[in-house]
C-alpha cells in the first residue's frame, strides 16, 4: 500500500509540474502578444513612450500564470487587455506606478551614473526594475540611513524606490555551448555558435577577450577560433571568435540539450531559465528583473557600468562568464538561448543585444 501511495504522490507531483510548464508557455505567448500590441511589432519590445499609462508591468508567478499589473480599473484599460482578460491563465493586479514611469526613472538614473565625472556613484552596486513589486530597487555597498538619505537628497527621491545592501559584482571569466575555452588571460565559457559575415564562429565573454582582438582561443589545445570583434560596454559583454579547427555543435555542454538555431522574443519576469558554465555546469533559476544597471568592478583594472542587463537567481562561479543562458523548458531537448552570462548574482546580457551589437546571428 505504501508503494502505491508513494507512486500516486509522485505522479501527482509530475502532473503538477507538467501543468505549470503548460501555463508558462501560454503565459509567455500572451506576454509577447501584449508587448506586440504596444509596439506594433512581434519582434521588438516597445519603447518607453509606447507603453500605455494604465500598464504597470507583468511577471509570471510560481504556478506559471501571467500577472498583468494595471494602474486603472480593468474596465478602463485598453481593448487588448479586455480581450486577454478572458484567458484562464491570466491574473490582474492593481499597482500605483506605470511601467512607463519606472522606465523613465531608469533612464534618468542611467544618465546620472553614466556621467564619468560623478564621484558619488562608487557606493552604488546596481539599480533596476523589480516588475513583481512595481518598484525601482537600488543596491548600495554600504546601505544605512545616511547613505540612503544621501542618495535621496543628491540623486533621486521617489516613493517607489527601495534600498538594500548589495555585494560587489565579480566577473567570472576563468566545442560546445558552456564548455571551457582557454583565452590569453585565463579561462571562460562558450555561449553558442553564431555566424558573422557568412563566417561561422562562437560567442564568448567580452571581458574574457579584452585586449586580445586577433588572439587565438583554444579548447583542449586545439585552435578553436580567432577573436575578431567584441564589446564590453552599454548593454553587451560579448565577443565573436572566428571558428578554427573545430566543428561547433548546437549541443549545450555535456547535457542532452541543444539550442534552437534562432532567437525568439524575451520572456517575462519570473520565467524559468538555466545557465551552463565551465565551473558550475547546469544550474537553474528564474528571472528577477528585466532591466538592471550594474557596476562591474575589476574589468581590465576599471569599473564598467552596464545597462539593460537581466538578473536571475541561478548560481554561478568563476569560469562561467560567457556561458549560455537559456529557457529551462522547451520542446523535447531543444531550448531557446536568451543571453550570455556576465557576472555574479545571475547577471547576463540579452542574446538579441549581442546579435545587434556584434552583427551576428545564432544558427
Amino acid at each position: 500500500m505504501m508503494e502505491n501511495s508513494l507512486s500516486t504522490e509522485l505522479f501527482e507531483n509530475q502532473l503538477s509540474e507538467s501543468k505549470i510548464t503548460e501555463h508558462q508557455e501560454k503565459s509567455y505567448l500572451t506576454y509577447r502578444e501584449v508587448l506586440a500590441e504596444f509596439s506594433g511589432s512581434v519582434e521588438e519590445d516597445p519603447e518607453a513612450s509606447e507603453y500605455p499609462d494604465y500598464y504597470g508591468g507583468s511577471y509570471m508567478n510560481e504556478n506559471g500564470y501571467l500577472v498583468i499589473q494595471i494602474t486603472e480599473p480593468l474596465s478602463e484599460c485598453g481593448e487588448i487587455i479586455q480581450e486577454i482578460a478572458k484567458q484562464e491563465h491570466i491574473l490582474f493586479e492593481s499597482v500605483k506606478t506605470s511601467y512607463k514611469e519606472l522606465l523613465q526613472t531608469m533612464d534618468e538614473l542611467n544618465a546620472y551614473f553614466l556621467d564619468d565625472e560623478r564621484e558619488d556613484k562608487d557606493n552604488v552596486i546596481a539599480f533596476g526594475i523589480d516588475e513583481k513589486y512595481n518598484e525601482v530597487f537600488v543596491e548600495l555597498e554600504k546601505c544605512h540611513f545616511d547613505s540612503i538619505q544621501q542618495f535621496k537628497n543628491n540623486i533621486c527621491n521617489l516613493d517607489y524606490l527601495s534600498f538594500k545592501e548589495g555585494i560587489r559584482l565579480k566577473i567570472e571569466a576563468t566545442t560546445r555551448a558552456g564548455l571551457e575555452i582557454q583565452r590569453p588571460a585565463g579561462i571562460s565559457s562558450i555561449a553558442y555558435r553564431a555566424i558573422r559575415n557568412n563566417d561561422q564562429g562562437i560567442i564568448i565573454s567580452g571581458h574574457a577577450a579584452l585586449g586580445h582582438l586577433g588572439s587565438e582561443m583554444r579548447v583542449e589545445n586545439t585552435n578553436t577560433g580567432i577573436i575578431t570583434v567584441r564589446q564590453v560596454s552599454g548593454s553587451v559583454d560579448a565577443a565573436f571568435a572566428l571558428r578554427g579547427n573545430v566543428n561547433v555543435q548546437q549541443a549545450i555542454g555535456n547535457t542532452n540539450l541543444t539550442h534552437e538555431p534562432a532567437l525568439r522574443g524575451f520572456p517575462p519576469n519570473g520565467f524559468p531559465v538555466s545557465q551552463f558554465g565551465r565551473s558550475t555546469q547546469l544550474t537553474h533559476g528564474t528571472i528577477q528583473s528585466l532591466n538592471v544597471t550594474v557596476n562591474v568592478f575589476g574589468l581590465d583594472g576599471r569599473t564598467v557600468t552596464f545597462t539593460n542587463f537581466v538578473r536571475a537567481n541561478y548560481h554561478s562561479q568563476g569560469g562561467d562568464s560567457g556561458g549560455p543562458i537559456f529557457e529551462r523548458n522547451g520542446t523535447g531537448n531543444r531550448r531557446f538561448i536568451i543571453g550570455v552570462h556576465v557576472a555574479s548574482n545571475g547577471h547576463f546580457c540579452r542574446a538579441i543585444n549581442v546579435a545587434n551589437a556584434l552583427g551576428v546571428r545564432i544558427f
